[in-house]
């Protein structure tokens, strides 16, 4: 099985992206997982869905 195009063009530019930012991928989800996860929060959007504004 080979992967996706999207990922083999990814995984192609991460030594770009670290030279680039300093950071690798690791530790640029590390960074961004707490801003992320408040974003993304499935329980948070649901409660929103059925408010009226």
């Amino acid at each position: 099985m080979t992967e996706a195009p999207l990922a083999e063009t990814a995984r192609s530019r991460e030594p770009q992206a670290e030279s680039q930012t300093g950071m690798t991928d690791q530790q640029w989800w590390d960074a961004h997982a707490p801003f992320l996860g408040a974003i993304a929060d499935a329980s948070r959007v649901g409660q929103a869905a059925g408010e009226t504004h």
